[in-house]
């Protein structure tokens, strides 16, 4: 299906992502111009930035989560 999305939209940027998922998942085509990877709402704002200065998303967006001490 994103195949024929970015034939009849060649400038659409497709995103995909999830908790679970990696650029090893055979879902993951080169159809996608991006994969996120881990809780979208903190990388969204990065993908954005990314988007408006660059008119491209980086590759994939890892979430890096903090190493903090559970009290």
């Amino acid at each position: 299906m994103n195949n024929e999305l970015k034939k009849r939209l060649p400038n659409l940027i497709t995103i995909l992502g999830g908790p679970i998922c990696h650029r090893s998942d055979p879902m993951v085509g080169p159809g996608f111009d991006s994969i996120v990877m881990g809780e979208g709402e903190e990388l969204i704002l990065n993908l954005l930035q990314d988007i408006e200065e660059t008119g491209k998303p980086k590759p994939h967006y890892k979430q890096l989560f903090d190493q903090q001490p559970i009290h």
